[in-house]
């Protein structure tokens, strides 16, 4: 018997078929996307204004800000494999 093709497994595997609609310049979008905004967004302006450390994060940026920063993350556009 011949072995399953991705596409005859991902059928019945969501999570596979997910992996193989997916290309490499689809994983490097993501990961960009991953280090700009969202929580990467938070440490990277809580870094920059407090190279040497705090003892509150709520002294550096204020939840607001910390929020705001988390919702500008970008959202990923749909693959050409997906559409």
């Amino acid at each position: 018997m011949p072995a399953a093709s991705p596409t005859a497994a991902s059928a019945s595997m969501p999570r596979t078929r997910l992996m193989y609609s997916r290309t490499p310049a689809d994983a490097a979008q993501i990961v960009r996307m991953n280090r700009t905004g969202g929580p990467e967004g938070v440490i990277d302006a809580v870094e920059g204004a407090r190279p040497d450390g705090f003892s509150s994060i709520d002294d550096v940026l204020s939840f607001e800000e910390r929020k705001a920063i988390v919702r500008a993350m970008p959202r990923p556009r749909a693959s050409r494999a997906s559409r």
